[in-house]
C-alpha cells in the first residue's frame, strides 16, 4: 500500500487485520512518502498490527524489483516504532 501524504490510515490497517477477514499470517507492506501519521503510529505500536506491517520510506518511482529487494531486506520494521517510542 501507498500512502504518499501521511493520511490517518490506522482504522484501514485494523480492518485489513480483522480477524474475520484477513488469514493470521497475512502481512502488509506499507510505503509512505512523509512521515506516518500519529495515530498509524500508535496502532503500529501494538504487536498484533507491527509485527506483521513493513514501513518503507520513501517515493514509489522506484522499479518493482527494486521494490521486492527492499521488503526482502526489511529497511524499516514497524518494530522499530515500538522500540522508539518507550
Amino acid at each position: 500500500m501507498y500512502v504518499p501524504d501521511g493520511s490517518d490510515i490506522s482504522s484501514f490497517i485494523e480492518e485489513f487485520f480483522h480477524e474475520d477477514r484477513t488469514l493470521q499470517d497475512t502481512s502488509m507492506a506499507l510505503v509512505t512518502a512523509t512521515e506516518l501519521h500519529v495515530n498509524t503510529k500508535a496502532l503500529l505500536v501494538k504487536p498484533q498490527y507491527g509485527l506483521r506491517v513493513e514501513v518503507m520510506r520513501g517515493e514509489l518511482n522506484v522499479r518493482f524489483s527494486s521494490l521486492f529487494l527492499a521488503l526482502k531486506h526489511s529497511i524499516f520494521r514497524a518494530s522499530s516504532i515500538r522500540s522508539a517510542s518507550k
